[in-house]
C-alpha cells in the first residue's frame, strides 16, 4: 500500500482531538471580555461596552493565565473598561477618582457596571 507525501504529513482526526484534549485539560486561563467605549483608535473599542449585561463574545481574551477580570466604570466620562488582571479577589471593588472598578474571578465574568459596588 502506498500512501502519499500530502497523506503522511497530514495530521489524524485522532491525533488533533488528543492535542486539543491536552490543551483544554491544562489551561487555566480565565476568559476575560476586552472592550472599553472610549476611543474608536483602540482595537477593543466596542460602543456597546458600556451596556449592561455586556456580552459580546468578538471581544474576549483569553492569551494569558489571569486572576481575575474586570470593569471599570468613570461615573463622570460614562467610559467603561472591561480587562484582565492578576491578584484581586471575586467582588472587590476599588474606588478610583470618579470611578469604580469592580473584580471577579469567573470565566466572562465582567459583564456588569459594578453596580454590586454602589452604595445605594
Amino acid at each position: 500500500m502506498h500512501i502519499s507525501h500530502e497523506a503522511a504529513m497530514r495530521p489524524n482526526k485522532c491525533s488533533l482531538l488528543l492535542v486539543a484534549a491536552y490543551f483544554a485539560g491544562c489551561s487555566n486561563a480565565l476568559v476575560c471580555y476586552l472592550c472599553t467605549n472610549s476611543d474608536p483608535a483602540f482595537s477593543s473599542y466596542d460602543p456597546e461596552c458600556g451596556f449592561p449585561d455586556y456580552s459580546n463574545t468578538d471581544h474576549v481574551d483569553s492569551g494569558e493565565v489571569w486572576t481575575n477580570c474586570y470593569t471599570s466604570v468613570d461615573a463622570v466620562t460614562g467610559v467603561v473598561w472591561r480587562y484582565e488582571g492578576y491578584g484581586f479577589p471575586g467582588g472587590y471593588c476599588d474606588y478610583y477618582g470618579n470611578g469604580t472598578s469592580c473584580f471577579c474571578t469567573s470565566n466572562l465574568c465582567n459583564t456588569d457596571l459594578c453596580e454590586s459596588c454602589l452604595d445605594f
